[in-house]
């Protein structure tokens, strides 16, 4: 499960956010088009069909699951953001929850200690068994 922490250069306010996933994600071409700038997933760092939570101010707003993994941007933003990825539209949700919350709960079910809310990357929770309880219930 991987956390994309949405950025305040690009989202100026929560209306933008809920403007993008309401209106722009799903009229892209492809539909779904995440572009992610160098650094942000590494080669392989997503796979197809793992979940990923859209978080903003420390907010957790929508959850989906990747419909690709990482592929190289070819339109022409692709100076700026080498790199995208595919929403799958169909598993697209909206959210109310904190990331601190998160991280207080994987904490609790996995004992880690790995910062979810600290960390400016774009965290991977890789214990299965921790995203298989919360994906379900989420659902």
């Amino acid at each position: 499960m991987r956390i994309i922490k949405l950025s305040e250069e690009i989202f100026s306010d929560l209306d933008d956010v809920m403007e993008f996933f309401r209106d722009y994600l799903p009229q892209r071409d492809p539909p779904g088009k995440f572009r992610i700038t160098e650094g942000r997933i590494a080669q392989g760092g997503l796979e197809p069909g793992e979940e990923v939570l859209f978080s903003y101010n420390g907010k957790i707003y929508f959850m989906a699951q990747s419909a690709t993994g990482r592929l190289a941007n070819e339109d022409k933003h692709k100076d700026e953001y080498p790199f995208y990825f595919l929403v799958d539209m169909d598993t697209l949700r909206p959210v109310g929850m904190s990331l601190h919350d998160v991280e207080q709960r994987y904490h609790h079910e996995t004992g880690e200690t790995k910062s979810l809310v600290q960390t400016r990357g774009w965290p991977k929770i890789e214990n299965e068994g921790f995203t298989t309880s919360f994906w379900d219930s989420l659902k």
